[in-house]
């Protein structure tokens, strides 16, 4: 499938930002090497979004101060996004105006995927989801089992700026 510049957008799509937390951008405990450099073609997307009254949605990692993953507690990363902390907020210039919902995730348990995380009510993000809904994603890390925390931001190809 080619590279396209400015797709347009279709009445199906809503745009997913993943964990864009300063935790995982420049000077935080997890950081992505000029992760920050994301931010500024997201918020055209998100503007797009908006102006064309599509759904915006967000995930975030929202740990508790002991949480599993944590080294201190034989896990394999340094405490990052602790609930309530400025390392878990979303990067001051990330413009999330137009987010509709914010899903937490890993409050209880290990959880790579804004798809295990919920709203503020419970609600799974799974059970908000739209079937044929083409979802593309911005995030700003990845995490690969088979190696070690692999920081780059992800752009989806079809979404490059």
């Amino acid at each position: 499938m080619p590279i396209e510049s400015n797709p347009s957008l279709q009445p199906d799509d809503a745009l997913l930002i993943v964990d864009m937390q300063n935790d995982f951008l420049p000077g935080g405990s997890l950081a992505v090497p000029d992760g920050d450099q994301v931010i500024a073609p997201l918020n055209e997307w998100l503007a797009r979004f908006a102006a064309s009254g599509l759904p915006v949605f967000a995930t975030r990692c929202w740990h508790p101060p002991d949480h599993c993953s944590f080294q201190a507690q034989g896990g394999p990363w340094p405490p990052h996004c602790v609930a309530g902390t400025a390392g878990a907020d979303f990067h001051p210039n990330l413009d999330t105006g137009a987010v509709e919902t914010v899903f937490l995730k890993g409050q209880h348990a290990a959880a790579y995927s804004g798809f295990e995380g919920t709203d503020e009510a419970g609600t799974p993000f799974s059970l908000r989801l739209v079937p044929d809904r083409f979802y593309p994603s911005f995030g700003i890390a990845q995490y690969e089992p088979s190696r070690t925390y692999a920081p780059r931001p992800a752009i989806p190809p079809r979404w490059s700026p």
